[in-house]
């Protein structure tokens, strides 16, 4: 969108957030792999600097398989704390939807945190190559719920996530 502004252009498309600014907390190596208290650890720098950015919204594009419940969780709990200090938390399903080791055809393999009831989670849509969203359907690699442990009905939402052509 702002690549579109000019002399040059006959029209400036803005985006869906225009004058929206992003602060990046690595939490991952140079290997692509974290761990939980790097995650936490980062989600605790976010609130600190909440009212000096206008923090309003943190993504979690990652997880980790559900070891507990989300209440004794330290990852869930460290996510909760951020929706306590009045931020959005938002993260991803997971990509678990054609796991069977359990024999569940892909149900029951929501990521931590996002088995947590007060975060936003987000599965992946596949749109079918057409124009209408009646034949959308859940992409087979994006995980869903309800949530092991304590069967919390996730993903919350799910958006186009399949074959997506992007920056």
């Amino acid at each position: 969108g702002g690549s579109s502004t000019g002399a040059q252009y006959a029209r400036t498309f803005r985006g869906i957030a225009p004058g929206i600014r992003f602060i990046n907390f690595p939490v991952l190596n140079a290997e692509g792999t974290g761990n939980d208290s790097a995650i936490i650890a980062a989600l605790e720098r976010a609130i600190e600097l909440k009212r000096k950015y206008n923090i309003e919204v943190i993504n979690l594009p990652g997880g980790r398989p559900i070891f507990e419940s989300y209440k004794l969780d330290p990852l869930c709990q460290a996510v909760e704390a951020a929706w306590k200090a009045g931020i959005v938390v938002v993260v991803a399903a997971g990509n678990e939807g054609r796991n069977n080791t359990f024999g569940t055809y892909g149900y029951g393999m929501i990521m931590a945190p996002g088995n947590d009831p007060y975060v936003i989670t987000v599965g992946a849509m596949r749109d079918m190559f057409t124009n209408t969203r009646t034949d959308d359907q859940l992409a087979s690699y994006s995980s869903k719920g309800p949530s092991a442990v304590d069967l919390v009905v996730k993903p919350d939402i799910v958006a186009p996530g399949n074959q997506i052509i992007s920056l």
